[in-house]
């Protein structure tokens, strides 16, 4: 990415940090669930014309302890 020109850089530095905000598609937006036939769920984004960002969403799981 740093052989970019700023401007493009920018751009997709910033559309990558809507990701951290909703990293799933909904009706709204560029991003798409991609049907690849394998047990992890794959996504992309375009951004602008010219990029498309691929991804993977791995959510944190929280541990549940018992009280006494």
């Amino acid at each position: 990415m740093n052989s970019l020109d700023p401007k493009s850089q920018r751009i997709i530095k910033d559309t990558l940090n809507l990701l951290k905000e909703n990293p799933y598609p909904h009706s709204r937006g560029d991003k798409e669930k991609l049907h690849t036939g394998k047990n992890r769920s794959i996504y992309r984004m375009h951004i602008a014309r010219s990029f498309t960002a691929i991804y993977t969403i791995q959510r944190l799981r929280s541990s549940i302890s018992p009280t006494s």
